[in-house]
């Protein structure tokens, strides 16, 4: 299965404004967000070859959870459903509170999951628009 995510920027053309993953990546994807508490609603167990890999959520200088995020059911299923700016810019809240060490273990290409750089800016990408669209 694979998903697409579109932000509306009023160019359809323009291959910043797309995401396409498979429904595995994507699984990955969330479960990095979810370590980072970037997710609202009930949670998925982290599976448990990535849970001390992606559990950043017990560091013991990892801050609280943030108020609001990304509706983890926005996430699971494709639909049409969108994922607002507002929700997104609290899931970036979230990652950007986390320590700065890591962070960088996340984005770092050798450790972290794969396409979370990108993954990262095409949130912030989603933020200043009106969100990102789930198909």
């Amino acid at each position: 299965m694979t998903f697409l995510l579109a932000i509306d920027t009023g160019d359809d053309h323009d291959p910043k404004s797309r995401y396409e993953t498979s429904a595995l990546a994507l699984g990955l994807l969330r479960d990095a967000m979810q370590g980072f508490g970037m997710l609202t609603g009930d949670q998925l167990p982290l599976p448990s070859c990535s849970r001390q890999a992606l559990d950043y959520s017990t560091a013991p200088d990892r801050p609280g959870p943030a108020a609001g995020g990304i509706p983890i059911d926005k996430l699971t299923r494709s639909g049409g459903q969108l994922i607002t700016a507002a929700e997104i810019a609290a899931a970036l809240a979230a990652y950007e509170a986390a320590p700065e060490p890591l962070r960088a273990i996340a984005e770092d290409p050798a450790s972290g999951p794969h396409g979370w750089p990108s993954w990262i800016a095409f949130l912030r990408r989603g933020a200043e628009h009106a969100g990102i669209r789930v198909s």
